[in-house]
Formats: structure tokens, sequence, C-alpha cells
């Protein structure tokens, strides 16, 4: 039987800590690799499977596990951050044995197919993977045309496309995520998901080159099977992966029946946009085991929110801060996500966002109710996106060096130095948390 080693680094950046505070929340995740471990549960029965996530440790812990596995193809999931290690490694492995077929998949191949430039890299799977990785290998088992095979880029004389990948519509009709006992019980809380795709397409988000902009939603039964499943394994905390948990109110308030029906006891923590909760959401969802919410906020100007994209409307004051009590007022935490170092920051703006977070959060805890954790990170043009192309041009990013695309290391310029940049960032970290 054929092995197949599936490996998720996590970047130079990550492991060290650059740029990170020691509280922060990137540096405390690790995050499961959910994409790798559906691609698995779809090949196990007819292929050897190994998952493998870097959660610290040396690469050489990670080519251990090539070469005693053996495996005849390695898969990798590759945020943008985890590109020059992930690269790196792929030379080491061909190093040791040039006949492993490398295929690379996940956010950065699917908007930056010149990755298989590399000649260590054989191909990369561009879009969903489950079907596309499968029908790859077995093309290349039975000798035949890969440029047959939809969703894929490969490197033959120059970059060759093929062509795209149809979406899955279906999502019930995937396998459950291949997880092993034992990872389960270790992990602090499991990730899930109920639906794939965002409408909004925010020009600091890769996830459109891999989902589009179409949303296709699982079943809640789906759902609920999924969860009682891991419960048996021995997990209590989730986190829905949804780009947008509360984008279509009648779908979360459905889940929620059902997780309610089906006595499930369960904790959850989602990620939501503040723009489209109402009480009666937040309340029923709750009631269903939602204990964390992590609110996508961003900026409060207009200018830039314009510059954001993804059809945003203008962040009214009154209503995040509204929202983010109610939050608050029926018992889910909340982590509140904003971006400075846009281009068009100076200190003058820069100040006057210090000043507008500081007025939200003393008047949330002005009312007595918890105002929640806050995460500030560097807006990041990923080079899967045309902003980043934009700015090469003009000169305005202080690196091209993509491990420090973490979102955690200012790699833009703006009106102000690197170093005030992180200052400004520590400093309002100090207002909320001292208030």
């Amino acid at each position: 039987m054929k092995k197949v080693l599936l490996i998720q680094l996590s970047g130079e950046e990550y492991i060290s800590g650059v740029g990170l505070r020691s509280d922060d929340y990137a540096s405390k995740i690790n995050q499961e690799p959910l994409g790798l471990e559906y691609i698995g549960s779809q090949i196990a029965g007819d292929y050897k499977v190994k998952i493998v996530l870097q959660e610290n440790g040396p690469d050489e812990k990670i080519l251990k596990e090539v070469k005693n596995f053996k495996p005849d193809v390695i898969g990798f999931s590759v945020f943008t951050f985890a590109a020059p290690s992930t690269q790196r490694f792929c030379k080491k492995v061909k190093e040791y044995n040039s006949k492993i077929i490398i295929i690379v998949g996940g956010c950065h191949p699917s908007g930056y197919p010149q990755i298989v430039e590399d000649k260590n890299i054989d191909f990369a799977v561009i879009g969903e993977g489950e079907i596309t990785f499968k029908e790859l290998i077995e093309t290349l088992w039975c000798g035949g045309d890969v440029s047959k095979v939809d969703g894929i880029a490969y490197w033959d004389g120059g970059i060759k496309v093929t062509r795209p990948r149809e979406r899955i519509k279906d999502l019930d009709c995937l396998k459950f995520p291949l997880r092993v006992k034992s990872q389960v019980k270790e992990k602090f809380f499991l990730s899930i998901t109920y639906s794939r795709g965002c409408p909004f397409g925010c020009s600091f988000c890769d996830s459109k080159k891999i989902w589009g902009t179409k949303v296709f939603w699982r079943s809640p039964r789906n759902v609920v099977k999924e969860i009682k499943e891991l419960q048996k394994m021995g997990a209590k905390e989730f986190y829905f992966t949804d780009l947008t948990f509360n984008l279509d109110k009648g779908r979360v308030l459905a889940l929620c029946d059902e997780i309610k029906k089906e006595r499930l006891d369960i904790n959850y923590g989602t990620m939501c946009t503040p723009r489209l909760m109402d009480r009666e959401l937040l309340e029923k969802m709750r009631e269903s085991g939602c204990r964390r919410i992590q609110y996508g906020i961003e900026t409060f100007d207009e200018a830039t929110l314009r510059m954001l994209g993804g059809k945003k409307e203008t962040q009214v004051f009154s209503k995040i801060k509204e929202v983010l009590s109610l939050t608050s007022s029926v018992g889910i935490h909340m982590r509140n996500f904003f971006m400075i170092g846009y281009p068009t920051d100076n200190k003058e703006k820069l100040l006057q966002t210090r000043k507008v977070l500081k007025i939200l959060y003393g008047d949330i805890k002005k009312s007595k109710s918890p105002a929640g954790d806050i995460r500030i990170t560097f807006f990041t043009p990923l080079p899967t996106q045309s902003l980043y192309e934009q700015y090469r041009k003009k000169n305005l990013l202080l690196t091209e060096d993509f491990g420090k695309y973490t979102t955690n290391i200012p790699v833009v310029k703006c009106g102000v130095s690197p170093g005030e940049l992180i200052k400004i960032r520590d400093d309002i970290y100090k207002d909320i948390n001292q208030r």
C-alpha cells in the first residue's frame, strides 16, 4: 500500500515568537491541520496516511518522521508565513529521497502558484483539496496525464495551471476529518466547520483564493453527528472555523436548535462580524454552548474600510459598542480584532485609533460588563492578493520575506517607523488592560 504523509509546518517566525508579545494569541495557539485531516480522511481507505503538525521543535524532528514513515507522497498545507520554511524543508526531503512526490496546497499556493518554480515542489493544489489531491495521486500512480486534473499547478518549461476545480457544494458528502484519539485528548479545542467561503472578499484575506465568494453549508444534523463522534473520543471544546459564523442567522439558529435537541453538553468558539449580530442570536448561541466569539472589527476609519474592500459598510461606533456590550451581558467572552499600520496611517491617525479604542473599552467596562480581550495586528498585504503587487511596485513594502508575513510584524511602510508602530500597539494594550 502506498504511503502518504501530510505535514503542516509552523513557520520560523511563529516558532521563535519574533514580533509577538508573550501573551499574544498567536504565540499560544497550535492550529489543528483541519484541511489535511479532511484530505487524509478521503484517501485513508486506499493509502496508508499519517498527519504531522509541527507545533514546536526543529525541522530535524519532522525530517525524522519522514525517514521513519518512508512516504511515497508528502502533502504540505502552506500558509504564507510558513512558505519559506516549507520550501527549505522540501529541499531537505528531496536531498534525502528525490523520488518522493511533493504536493503543496492551502492558502498560499492557491493564490501564489509561482511556488512551483521551486524545483523541489512537484505540484500545487489550488482551492479545495479533497477531490483534487486524491485525483492527482491516482493519476500519477497509473501514469495518466496530470494536465487533465483540474485545480493544480506544476512546472513544465514554465508554470502550468489547469482548469479551476469546481467547488464542493454538498459538504455533507465529505468524510469527517481523520483524527487520532490520542491527539484529540491532547487538544484544548478541536476545529469544526459549518460553512466554507465568505462573500466579502476583504483585501487582506486570502480565503477567496480557496473558497471563492460563494458560501456552502453543511446540514446541522451532519455537524452534530461529527461533534458526537468527537465527544466519544474525549473532545470537550470546539472552535468553528467558519470565516463569518453569523453570516446566515437562520442557519445558525437551526444549528443551535439541533445542538439543544440532541442535548449536547459542549463549549465552542466562533468568528463573527458584529454588523450581523443581535440579542436573539447571541442568546441562542449561548444556550447551545457558545462561550467565545472573535469579532473582526479591523478599523473605524471610513477611507481605510473602503481600501480593505469586502463590501464593508461604515463601522458605526455606537453599533459596535452595543454588540460588544450585548455579547458580554449574555456571558460570552470576546476577543476583538483590530488592524493598524495601513499605508495611510500617520501619527495623528494612530493616536486617534488609540483614543477611540480607549473610549470603546472604557464605556463597556463602565456598564460593569467584561470588555473582553483585544488583539491588534499589523496590516499585511499577502502575495496572494493584488494589493501586494501594487505596494511592491510603489516601494511600500518593508520586506518581501514571506516568513515575516505573520501580521505580528510590520511589513508595510506608513507614516511612522516600525518601532513607533509597535510601541503604539503596546500602548493600546496597556490602555485597555490597565483600565
